[in-house]
């Protein structure tokens, strides 16, 4: 079973940063630092920045336009591999059958349905 973990929105379009911080195990605030130069004006950071972020972190870029987000936590949601789901325009971070989002019990059918346009595989060691 898929569990959902609370996650703040600390500011707008900031889903990036929650991704970018669980995925290198840095915090919140080192990622926002870091990219501070680079964030768009509605809070909201690049693909392109976060692709390359996640392929110096030895992330593993698989284009996934015909899975949901239930389908990647069904074939690439194993106990030791790390996932950044990269949607049209949001990002998510999963570990071990976990999505790093809170999502209202109601709304998860329709949220694990939405369709993916690549996702980060990197096993953790």
């Amino acid at each position: 079973m898929i569990k959902f973990k609370y996650r703040e929105n600390k500011n707008d379009n900031d889903c990036w940063n929650d991704a970018l911080s669980y995925a290198s195990g840095k915090t919140y605030e080192e990622i926002r630092e870091t990219f501070k130069p680079l964030i768009n004006l509605n809070g909201s950071l690049s693909h392109g920045y976060i692709n390359t972020y996640l392929i110096v972190l030895n992330y593993k870029e698989l284009n996934l336009e015909n899975y949901t987000i239930n389908d990647v936590m069904i074939y690439f949601n194993h106990y030791n591999c790390e996932i950044v789901i990269q949607l049209e325009e949001h990002v998510i971070y999963a570990h071990k059958n976990t999505i790093y989002e809170y999502v209202e019990p109601i709304n998860r059918v329709e949220y694990l349905n939405q369709k993916v346009l690549k996702i980060y595989l990197r096993t953790k060691t």
